[in-house]
């Protein structure tokens, strides 16, 4: 009896001792992409010393996030690619689409210092660098996102350890507009100095008449 009662306390200790998780720091982020299936979040993130992250999403099953916030579920279903970098030049490094929670991405890495891009998409629209294993987040997106009648809400959380990690830029591609090309300087003087070409004919043409 006093042998089971050892057992049960050895159990319920260590149960005690897996619930409580280590100490971390975490990142919570929450908005909407586009009414697009095919936008993506990009989340750009620091290490001031190597150490374990942990990306998880939230908005497909819903949960409380480490802020404390209570997520509604019904978000996009998560797929997750990690780039090395920042940029279109940062390359591909590790991705995953579901985690504990059917639609809702979980990825564990662990990093060195440095620079990191975490893309969060839909699911259909994953990265042609995650698609052929190797590449760049210049490369896009594959473009195949459909929309699955869910809401477009993002819950994203970074767990990583204390003090070594700084979110350095989120933006949605659907942020990223395409500048309007100004007419450069020399076109304008040649742009100018036609119409004053035409003025001048235009004028002695009236005086000779």
């Amino acid at each position: 009896m006093r042998a089971r009662r050892v057992k049960r306390s050895i159990f319920l200790l260590i149960t005690l001792l897996v619930a409580i998780p280590a100490f971390a720091d975490s990142m919570s982020l929450t908005g909407t992409l586009a009414t697009d299936p095919n936008d993506v979040l990009l989340i750009s993130f620091s290490l001031s010393a190597a150490g374990s992250v942990t990306m998880q999403s939230f908005g497909y099953g819903g949960g409380t996030n480490g802020a404390g916030t209570v997520i509604a579920p019904g978000g996009f279903d998560t797929y997750f690619s990690l780039f090395t970098g920042t940029g279109a030049s940062a390359t591909f490094l590790a991705s995953n689409d579901d985690g504990l929670v059917f639609g809702d991405s979980m990825l564990t890495k662990s990093l060195a210092t440095g620079g990191y891009t975490l893309a969060v998409s839909l699911f259909d629209n994953m990265s042609f660098a995650e698609n052929l294993g190797t590449g760049t987040l210049g490369d896009g997106f594959i473009g195949l996102g459909i929309d699955a009648g869910t809401t477009y809400n993002y819950a994203v959380d970074l767990v990583f350890d204390p003090g070594k990690l700084t979110v350095t830029d989120v933006h949605r591609l659907s942020d990223t507009v395409a500048p309007v090309p100004e007419p450069s300087g020399a076109f304008l003087l040649g742009t100018v100095g036609l119409a004053l070409l035409v003025f001048r004919k235009i004028r002695r043409t009236a005086a000779a008449g």
